[in-house]
């Protein structure tokens, strides 16, 4: 609880800028702490992602720069640990609907979470979850190789991996992983990707190049493990 109250006050300061990159770290807290309605109010409340505050105070710039539409909603470990936190809380069906959505938009953080949960070759393991036939689908096996070698969202999974998987070791919290990607499937169509809507809508709005996200490309799981723990 402590450590969420310091993140929000790091946050106060410039919460457009978010030069300490608390947004990528504030989650993990508030799930820790029991503070799910912190994490609704913060996906609700609007809040803009600006550019780096260095970017923002050369001459004749401004703290959103072009791309003015990104919002803390966006963020996908916002999303992930949203989910999480509903669950911890009984709110289950609002949390596996949640996690559904949440996994047919950002299908690239199911793998590195599951890796350093434990599961170490998710591709071909069977129990006590089928995870194999979950990446035999287009939408999660290749969901990495649809994205850029640099992209800010393999950045940012890789360091969501890191700093959350602990909360999800819990078998009922990775049943909630399991049960939301089967649900994201349901639709799913190998012919006509028809389930990459989502995926590409947030995309398109929210990680294209000019996106104020790649901001936090500077921040490692260490940069968090070392500084916020």
């Amino acid at each position: 609880k402590t450590a969420l109250e310091v993140s929000r006050l790091i946050l106060s300061l410039d919460p457009i800028g978010d030069p300490m990159g608390t947004l990528l770290c504030m989650d993990i807290y508030a799930v820790s702490s029991k503070n799910t309605s912190f994490l609704e109010n913060l996906m609700k409340s609007g809040l803009l992602i600006g550019r780096n505050p260095i970017h923002s105070q050369s001459p004749g710039s401004n703290k959103l720069g072009n791309n003015s539409k990104v919002t803390a909603s966006c963020l996908p470990n916002l999303n992930f640990s949203l989910c999480l936190g509903l669950f911890m809380e009984n709110n289950k069906t609002e949390a596996l609907e949640r996690m559904k959505v949440t996994l047919r938009t950002f299908p690239c953080f199911l793998e590195p979470l599951l890796k350093k949960m434990g599961v170490s070759n998710p591709r071909t393991q069977e129990n006590p979850h089928n995870w194999s036939a979950v990446f035999g689908t287009q939408l999660f096996g290749g969901s990495v190789e649809r994205l850029e070698r640099h992209h800010i969202l393999r950045h940012l999974s890789e360091t969501y991996a890191e700093i959350s998987f602990e909360l999800w070791k819990d078998e009922e919290h990775a049943a909630l992983l399991f049960d939301g990607a089967g649900l994201a499937l349901q639709d799913y169509s190998d012919k006509t990707h028809s389930s990459f809507d989502e995926e590409r809508e947030v995309l398109r709005k929210a990680y294209g190049l000019d996106s104020n996200v790649y901001k936090y490309s500077t921040f490692s799981s260490k940069y968090f493990t070392e500084t916020f723990q």
